[in-house]
């Protein structure tokens, strides 16, 4: 039965593709086929390895003599990268001597809101497809179709409907007749606009004596903003679209011509010009074809293509001319996601592409003309060599190419990319920079970073472009002060009505297409990368916009970076921090300081995202303490955050401790951790020591506690937005137990860093108020120190101290005035601390 539906179909399509349905279903075989899909087997595990995601595949067809072809089917919720459409729909129906058919796409859960089908039908003597689109309103977008009819020679056609939609737009024909020869050629007087004069015409005439066809095809200024509303997830995109194209046909050669033009073409709503595109196809009784091309932007000519191309015989050979003619860069501009690249300059030069069309040889020079790269919101501006770009039997050469930030110390690309096999091509390059200035830019509302980055770089890129092999190493300078900006933290506390109200889609999420968490691939490149941060180095995060929180990082290490050609990122190394600084606040606990502790880090065994934390930061707070006979003293206590683990399984916990006064130090210890826990959290939110038995020692909390509290905490978030300074100035309120009298401390602390770093100014100094206190009328600066640093590694500082200290019980008032050399280095031997110059030998040049 098969072999008798395959002759009877191959005769109706012999006879001019004349399908008649009605005599084709007698010979049918008989079948049913039954398709239903869930998500758990190896058709949907194919399929998302492709990113294509679906709920429910079901299809159901049929095929004998009494009904014909029947079908219909669907699948639901489809997703395919991140775009989801609610349901596919296919359906094939036999009605006698015709077959309907229909599919398309509907999206009603979902947006953009549409329906979208190909319909038709297949007879005789009528054969007809059109394309409909709907938006979610109602509007029709495009109602466009074509109908043909099989004739004893030839074809007729006309388009469909009488009235068409087409970009949202009504049409009207003014002509729409077309015949095709029997050899394929056309003829045709088609004419399709709408009131404003916008459409497009098809006119064709073929010669009866030489048949030898002259074909014109029009389209007038078809706004492209209509065709983005009809094709579903297309950007958004505008302008007036035009094309004009002639072909010719002479001495059995065809000539084309053609121009594609848009007017203020707008991509995302940035704007990228008037363009114009040129094209000129001529080929010759020889078999050579010539070419010839030209590119428009804002009505300059930007670049020009020509040559010729032979296709006769075994030796295809081409010779093209590629020149650019200022091409300009910010074309680029509007094809940048989010504007966070801005390009400037153009591009001239031109290239030569000759030789067999297997193995072509390209040579020329391509020209970077004032060409730089900012990022507004990065903060970093690049601006590329003016020399030219060789390009030399199919290498380009890049000779110690340079790319500048400043206008010393580049970064320089030397050697070649290698691309006489055009399907590999070959990169064997050496990046070399000292000193680079990488990024220094200051804080704006757009910036994501901020501060200076320099780096010194040395590495080396080989291998094809799929396969690159990076070693080498990068450091990063010690005048490296840098600040990145969380935008949308998730680490923010200030706004406490946020879980009150939650908006949920129930919508089935089990087929959206999980964005990559960390890092996607980088192909096959094979890469070793050695890292080394220096210790003076000083790392930022500003967990909200108003700086008010954010984390403040020095120190250094030395890191290992490996990605391997099979995708694994690995990292291992320890990053040791010098000091640092953490200015959080938590529910119910204000805004507070906690210097991180030296020796603290974080280290990395291999995987990026799961490091090895081991962090103290602690506060100094002062507070009154009752002993057994009720007389209050002062004492200080470090209230401490400890972070610890891995993060993946991290623990956070508080402690305190009071290492200046060894009876308040016995009662903390003697406690357990969750009781240190508890007082840590309790003196954080009040001020206050609380007493072993449970009740706060000195007397209750009260209202003026709270408010010097509150008080504190908005003075430091304002004194907190200051860049490169730290003011901070604390309010504590005490009980006299002996007299029964109150008195408050008011005391600041300022610092601040000049000239890249090196120098650190710190000043601080009290202020006490209340009943039987006495102050030093002559100076209220109890404490101030200048640390100049030697190196730019940050392994040498010279201080100069002058400090007071009240709290020495048996020598009342200390005063501590000095001169201090710090070093900081990892040494096998004490001698190691020292830089000794030893005497240069004497070559045997200077001694002649």
């Amino acid at each position: 039965q098969l072999s008798l539906f395959t002759d009877e179909l191959s005769d109706q399509l012999a006879d001019n593709y004349r399908i008649n349905p009605d005599r084709l279903r007698a010979f049918y075989p008989l079948a049913n086929l039954k398709i239903k899909s869930k998500t758990n087997n190896s058709i949907a595990d194919f399929l998302q390895t492709k990113k294509i995601y679906y709920k429910d595949i079901n299809f159901e067809f049929s095929l004998d003599t009494l009904t014909g072809i029947q079908g219909v089917g669907g699948i639901e919720q489809i997703a395919i990268n991140a775009n989801k459409i609610d349901s596919f729909i296919l359906s094939v129906n036999q009605i006698e001597d015709r077959i309907k058919f229909k599919t398309g796409l509907i999206n009603k859960k979902t947006k953009p809101g549409f329906q979208s089908y190909l319909l038709g039908e297949i007879g005789e003597k009528k054969n007809e497809a059109k394309l409909y689109y709907e938006n979610a309103s109602g509007e029709r977008g495009l109602d466009f179709g074509i109908h043909i009819a099989p004739l004893d020679s030839g074809f007729n056609f006309h388009l469909i409907p009488e009235n068409p939609v087409i970009a949202f737009k009504n049409f009207n024909y003014t002509n729409n007749t077309a015949y095709i020869h029997p050899n394929w050629k056309l003829s045709s007087m088609i004419d399709l606009y709408d009131k404003e004069g916008i459409g497009f015409q098809l006119h064709s005439v073929v010669v009866d004596s030489t048949q030898q066809q002259s074909l014109n095809f029009e389209v007038q200024h078809i706004e492209l903003a209509e065709i983005a509303r009809v094709v579903p997830f297309l950007p958004q995109i505008s302008g007036l679209f035009s094309i004009e194209a002639h072909t010719f046909e002479v001495d059995n050669s065809t000539l084309i011509s053609a121009e594609v033009a848009i007017d203020e073409l707008n991509y995302e709503n940035k704007r990228v010009g008037d363009l114009a595109w040129g094209l000129t196809w001529m080929p010759d009784e020889v078999g050579n074809h010539y070419l010839d091309s030209y590119l428009h932007h804002d009505e300059e000519e930007v670049l020009i293509a020509d040559g010729r191309l032979n296709l006769v015989g075994s030796n295809e050979t081409l010779d093209f001319r590629t020149q650019f003619q200022h091409f300009p860069m910010l074309m680029l501009n509007a094809f940048v996601p989010d504007g966070l690249l801005t390009f400037q300059g153009d591009i001239d030069g031109e290239l030569f592409v000759t030789g067999n069309i297997n193995e072509p040889k390209v040579n020329g020079n391509v020209i970077l003309d004032s060409v730089s790269v900012f990022s507004d919101q990065w903060g970093v501006q690049l601006h590329f060599d003016n020399r030219p770009l060789a390009v030399t039997n199919n290498q380009l050469k890049f000779d110690k190419f340079s790319i500048y930030t400043t206008e010393k110390n580049p970064f320089t690309i030397d050697g070649n990319l290698d691309f006489v096999d055009v399907s590999s091509p070959k990169l064997d390059v050496h990046l070399k920079a000292n000193d680079y200035v990488l990024l220094d830019a200051k804080r704006t509302k757009e910036s994501l970073a901020y501060g200076k980055v320099i780096v010194d770089v040395n590495t080396t890129v080989k291998g094809p472009l799929d396969a690159l092999v990076l070693r080498g190493g990068m450091s990063l300078n010690g005048k490296t002060d840098v600040s990145y900006v969380l935008k949308d933290s998730p680490l923010t506390v200030q706004d406490r009505l946020g879980d009150l109200v939650t908006f949920t889609s129930f919508s089935d999420t089990l087929h959206v297409e999980q964005e990559d968490s960390v890092f996607r691939t980088l192909g096959g490149m094979d890469l070793l990368l050695s890292v080394n941060i220096d210790p003076a180095v000083r790392l930022k995060v500003d967990l909200s916009e108003d700086r008010s929180s954010r984390v403040s990082l020095e120190g250094g290490g030395n890191l290992i970076l490996q990605y391997t050609p099979q995708g694994d990122l690995a990292l291992s190394g320890r990053y040791t921090l010098t000091g640092g600084l953490i200015r959080y606040s938590l529910p119910v606990i204000p805004l507070k300081d906690f210097n991180i502790t030296e020796g603290s880090y974080v280290e990395w065994t291999g995987d990026v995202t799961n490091p090895k934390l081991d962090i103290k930061a602690t506060e100094r707070l002062r507070a009154a303490v009752a002993d057994e006979n009720n007389q209050s003293r002062r004492v200080n206590f470090d209230l401490s955050v400890l972070i610890k683990n891995r993060v993946n399984n991290l623990d956070l916990k508080f402690d305190i401790e009071a290492p200046e006064d060894s009876e308040v130090q016995k009662q903390l210890l003697a406690m357990s951790e969750d009781e240190r826990i508890k007082q840590a959290v309790v003196m954080m939110a009040t001020g206050r020591f609380m007493a072993s038995d449970g009740g706060s020692t000195g007397s209750g909390l009260d209202m003026g506690t709270a408010l010097n509290s509150v008080l504190q905490s908005q003075i430091n978030a304002i004194a907190g937005k200051m860049d490169n300074v730290s003011f901070s100035v604390g309010v504590d309120e005490y009980d006299e137990t002996s007299t029964g009298g109150r008195h408050t401390d008011y005391s600041f602390s300022y610092s601040q860093r000049f000239f890249n770093n090196r120098v650190q100014i710190v000043i601080g100094g009290k202020v006490s108020t209340g009943e039987n206190v006495t102050n030093d009328m002559e100076s209220f600066i109890d404490n101030i120190s200048v640390e100049y640093r030697l190196d730019n590694t940050g392994t040498r500082y010279v201080r100069l101290f002058h400090n007071k200290n009240y709290d020495n019980i048996l020598e009342g008032e200390v005063i501590e005035t000095g001169v201090g050399l710090i070093l900081r280095r990892k040494v096998d031997r004490l001698s190691e601390l020292f830089i000794f110059k030893r005497k240069k030998k004497e070559s045997h040049e200077d001694k002649l």
